[in-house]
């Protein structure tokens, strides 16, 4: 009976939270489009359409992603210290070496987040460079088409995806 209560109201939870965290990337999406209508010619000279694509595609997916860590926050450390004191209780002292390989397997993960970080910003960076040569391909396109330059934008395009892929 307990488990099942745990259950519906951990789904339930998550639910909400997850419902929140898509309003909140509507929100932020709605307002950089928005944004992005009503900049300047100046400001666009500033901000290429890639770092606004990226912000709307990509950083406004974090909301949802952060709405799911917060609730996590407070619950695994409960969880934590009923599990710890359910493995103390039944097995005492050797329940420590439980402990250390929980210790452990957490510094490497923190290590692995720590890689995956840097490899996101360099994907980041790629995903920039490639959106802003679409788009430059995008808007000359009159001028690529009279001068028959598909195939050398084509190779150029191709070439930052193989540069920044993997």
């Amino acid at each position: 009976l307990v488990s099942m209560v745990q259950t519906f109201l951990g789904n339930h939870g998550i639910l909400i939270i997850s419902t929140l965290g898509v309003k909140q990337r509507a929100v932020i999406m709605t307002l950089l489009y928005r944004k992005a209508l009503r900049l300047s010619n100046e400001s666009r000279q500033t901000s290429s359409v890639g770092q606004i694509v990226n912000l709307m595609s990509n950083d406004a997916n974090r909301f949802p992603e952060f709405s799911m860590f917060v609730i996590r926050i407070w619950m695994v450390p409960i969880y934590l210290l009923i599990a710890l004191s359910q493995l103390f209780s039944l097995l005492g002292a050797p329940a420590l070496a439980g402990v250390v390989v929980l210790v452990m397997g957490g510094w490497i993960n923190a290590q692995v987040m720590k890689r995956l970080h840097k490899l996101r910003t360099t994907q980041l960076s790629a995903t920039d460079d490639r959106v802003m040569q679409t788009n430059e391909a995008i808007l000359g396109i009159r001028i690529v088409k009279m001068n028959c330059w598909e195939e050398p934008i084509e190779k150029r395009i191709d070439e930052y995806g193989r540069r920044h892929c993997c």
